[in-house]
Parts: C-alpha cells; structure tokens; sequence
C-alpha cells in the first residue's frame, strides 16, 4: 500500500536508507498489505511479516500465534523468521523461542513439539528451530519483538559458529 497527503512525514530518524526505500516522490510505501472494498480499507498483513516457503505464504505472526501454547515457552516470546536459502532459491522458516526459566521440559522435546505444530498446520517443515534463554530475544523500543533485529542477532550468531 502507498500513501501520501499534506502531512506526510519527511523522512525516518537517522535512517536514510529506509527513506530511501519508502518514501519516494512524496509517496509512502507502507509495505503493509490490504485492500480497499466499498470505500473501507481492510489491511491483512505486512510484506515484512510474509515469508515464502517452496512457494507457500506463510504469515510470521501466525506461526507466532501458533506457538503461543507450547508448554514450555514462555508466553510471547517467538519469533518466526524467513531465512534465505539461496541454494535452492527460496526462503525457509526458522522459529527462536525463548525458554520459561521454570520449565522442566527438554529442549528437544519442546523442539519437536514446535515443529509438529507448525507441521500440522501449515505443512511446512521448520528449516531450524532455536529454543533459547529468556531474555534472548531482542524488543523495539515499544516493547514489541523485532523480527529484523532477531534475525541479524540469529546470523551473527550462526556466523561466529561456522567461523
């Protein structure tokens, strides 16, 4: 979706690569994803959150809100997260969850406890699951989980391992 108007913002806080790429020619691009019916406007999802999987859409919140019951994890703290496999070209889903410090649950267990759900529901096979201590998981100032920031934590992580 693209927006623009009177009042629109000039640009992001210190981040000149992101206004590059959203705001141009006075046009916003929102990258949430919706459509207009009968003068509403109905927003599904954001292009951010959408990771595709041999061709599946698969919808990052929605795997998040599937995970919510785990036993074991502690309540909203996941995150589902595209990873690129440009071997194959395409992406694979990776999941971090975040341990409850007084759980008794092997980690493999919950594991595979995570992949089945996501097996049953979705059809795709988690490329890797990553179940982690509390207090791994990174949060925007607004006290969300940050998708971007997990996933460049989760690779300089996966890089010091390999190298």
């Amino acid at each position: 979706m693209a927006i623009s108007g009177e009042f629109l913002f000039s640009g992001y806080n210190r981040d000149p690569e992101r206004t590059r790429t959203q705001l141009r020619d006075g046009v916003y691009f929102t990258r949430d994803l919706g459509f207009i019916s009968d003068g509403s406007l109905y927003v599904l999802g954001r292009i951010d959150d959408l990771i595709i999987v041999n061709g599946r859409n698969i919808y990052a919140h929605e795997i998040e809100q599937l995970l919510a019951g785990v036993d074991g994890i502690k309540p909203g703290r996941c995150v589902a997260l595209p990873w690129e496999d440009e071997r194959i070209g395409t992406q694979g889903l990776v999941v971090v969850a975040e341990r409850s410090a007084s759980t008794m649950r092997l980690i493999p267990e919950m594991r595979a406890d995570i992949v089945s759900r996501i097996f049953s529901v979705t059809a795709v096979m988690a490329k890797a699951v990553y179940v982690v201590e509390e207090g791994w998981l990174v949060k925007t100032t607004s006290g969300k989980i940050s998708r971007e920031m997990n996933l460049k934590k989760l690779a300089a992580v996966h890089q010091h391992a390999q190298g």
